[in-house]
């Protein structure tokens, strides 16, 4: 099995070093896809501390993307979009004889973005370019998509489409539309909840937290399994909300992280 991990670190260089601290201990292989790490110097820093400078792609930009892995073979360099969406590259696992592409992923906000229309745009594009290096193979997509999962530019047919069960999907509207592009799944916690860049009521009725997505193909979606964390080499990293609070807090970053477990056979 490989670990799996993805965490808006929103520039903060404790969330970093606590994150490389974690998987620094990991004693298999292990993939993690951060968005928006410290500035670069610090990233290198902190990496070469733990003996990482080697095994991190991290090209620097605007959007701070970076893939930092232990265990694996790269069999393929990497790729970034113009945009700094997204950042992709090929791994092996010592014990398998299948590549998998890992993309980390940080959609535009939409925020900066001038419409519901231009948001479906933007995600459209960004699943059309994953769509291009990916070869119809095993595929690990990790990160921010700004968005929720029942969001329209999620589950459109053009954009990612895929993050319910088959049987809960729309079909194509008519015989002549077929679906563009291989499907996705969002792997789901194993407390029962779907993970997602959005306020997600997990911990209670009022407790909303902001996480991430962890969306692979649908070989490696069988034996996959994710988990949203409030805590992290016992640092707690989400304060539990009390009385009329209506969202945690937390302590780190902006938003807390996710870690799965996936198998690549």
């Amino acid at each position: 099995m490989i670990y799996g991990f993805t965490w808006n670190l929103n520039k903060n260089e404790d969330a970093l070093r606590h994150a490389l601290d974690m998987l620094a201990q990991a004693s298999g292989p292990w993939i993690a896809a951060f968005q928006e790490t410290p500035n670069h110097a610090a990233l290198l820093t902190e990496l070469a501390r733990r003996g990482l400078a080697d095994t991190c792609l991290a090209p620097g930009g605007r959007a701070a993307l970076a893939i930092v892995y232990s265990g694996l073979t790269q069999t393929a360099s990497f790729l970034k979009d113009k945009d700094e969406e997204y950042l992709a590259a090929r791994f092996r696992a010592p014990t398998s004889s299948l590549d998998f592409i890992c993309v980390c992923v940080h959609a535009k906000s939409k925020v900066d973005l001038a419409s519901d229309a231009s948001v479906g745009g933007a995600r459209a594009l960004l699943r059309h370019d994953i769509s291009r290096i990916w070869d119809g193979g095993r595929l690990v997509l990790l990160g921010d998509f700004n968005s929720a999962p029942t969001d329209p530019e999620m589950v459109d047919w053009y954009c990612f489409y895929g993050l319910a069960p088959a049987s809960e999907r729309p079909g194509p509207q008519g015989p002549r539309r077929r679906r563009p592009h291989e499907t996705l799944f969002s792997v789901p916690s194993t407390l029962g909840a779907a993970q997602g860049t959005y306020k997600l009521s997990r911990y209670g009725a009022r407790a909303m937290v902001n996480c991430d997505f962890f969306m692979v193909d649908g070989a490696t979606f069988k034996s996959a399994a994710a988990e949203v964390m409030t805590t992290l080499s016992n640092q707690p990293l989400w304060a539990n909300p009390t009385g009329s609070q209506r969202h945690g807090t937390i302590l780190v970053s902006d938003h807390l992280p996710v870690e799965a477990i996936f198998s690549i056979e």
